[in-house]
């Protein structure tokens, strides 16, 4: 554990957490290179390797003279590799609890101290076994009139260790309480809603898995359809063996696509193949433009057996994406073109 008054002074604590692809020797580099980015704000900065749990993670001292501004924030996040951070302060960071009742009573007072919202997106991680869970936080909580929503601008963070004296049998858990911040985008947001995506009667694990990957990634909804009666095995096969963010994907399964698009009927479908008529570039301008919400259009592909059935090809545009192949681009790889074509 760190000395909170190394420095003579109290001190804010931030936890740096990094992306997944990030190597050790790069994590090395990073840690280096925040510390002498950040010395142009206070000479009194540590930053090394978080001793919670060093992979990924990177544990930052400042003395708290200073402002933690969102430049600082910046400055920290805008390195390649970082994926957020939480900031602490010195009495909410690792403050040893005996009991989910003392949880709760800090908890509460740290949330009433920092927001006046009754609504914040809680982030919970527990590193080893501790003696409760998310649930009967969010319960006792609840029960205050505090609520999760994963879309509340307060973003709370609260991370929980078996100390050293839990790990002795005598008790005690060792608790972090912060308030987190995401990385900002800096792109330039598309003239167009994100379309639903729908696959047609998908196969295949691989199709399933790289859709729910792209709803993750864009911000969509996924639409399965279920003509082969296998869609609801696949899933549970993703589930088990590939994908772990599956609880994160918004989708639905239908079970044809002749009643989804008759449910759907005022809205728009556009198909895209390799066989395609409509110019791609006629997208945008020609059949998007006067469309205000996603439900307004739907971007519909074929699976990697049969592709999209003909029927469909006589109902709605298809458009033409690259040359004449005998081996057309995977579905997700064509949605993928599709956004990029409408600069999402």
């Amino acid at each position: 554990m760190l000395n909170k008054d190394i420095f003579g002074f109290k001190m804010i604590f931030v936890l740096v957490k990094l992306s997944r692809f990030v190597t050790p020797k790069e994590q090395e580099v990073l840690l280096k290179d925040l510390n002498y980015k950040l010395r142009d704000y206070s000479n009194k900065v540590r930053v090394k390797n978080d001793p919670w749990g060093s992979r990924y993670r990177i544990l930052i001292s400042i003395v708290d003279n200073i402002s933690f501004t969102r430049e600082i924030i910046d400055t920290i996040m805008l390195n390649p590799g970082v994926n957020n951070l939480i900031e602490f302060q010195q009495k909410t960071f690792e403050t040893r609890i005996d009991s989910l009742s003392q949880l709760m009573r800090i908890l509460i007072e740290y949330i009433k101290s920092k927001t006046d919202e009754n609504t914040v997106n809680i982030n919970f991680h527990a590193l080893g076994r501790v003696p409760f869970h998310k649930k009967a936080i969010l319960d006792r909580l609840k029960k205050k009139g505090i609520k999760n929503d994963q879309q509340a601008d307060f973003k709370l963070y609260l991370e929980v260790k078996q100390g050293q004296e839990a790990l002795d049998n005598k008790g005690g858990i060792q608790l972090r309480i912060g308030k987190k911040f995401i990385r900002q985008s800096n792109h330039h947001l598309s003239q167009f809603p994100t379309p639903i995506l729908v696959l047609y009667s998908p196969y295949t694990v691989q199709e399933v898995s790289d859709f729910f990957r792209l709803a993750l990634t864009f911000k969509t909804q996924i639409i399965l359809t279920n003509e082969n009666n296998k869609v609801e095995d696949i899933i549970q096969e993703v589930e088990k063996t590939y994908f772990k963010g599956i609880t994160k994907v918004s989708f639905e399964i239908t079970d044809s696509l002749e009643s989804l698009m008759k449910k759907m009927s005022t809205s728009k479908f556009f198909g895209f193949s390799l066989w395609g008529n409509s110019p791609i570039a006629d997208l945008n301008n020609k059949y998007l433009a006067k469309k205000r919400s996603p439900e307004d259009f739907l971007f519909l592909f074929g699976n990697e057996e049969t592709g999209l059935p003909l029927w469909v090809r006589d109902k709605i545009p298809i458009f033409h994406i690259g040359q004449k192949a005998s081996e057309p681009l995977r579905a997700s790889q064509a949605a993928a073109y599709a956004f990029g074509i409408m600069r999402i």
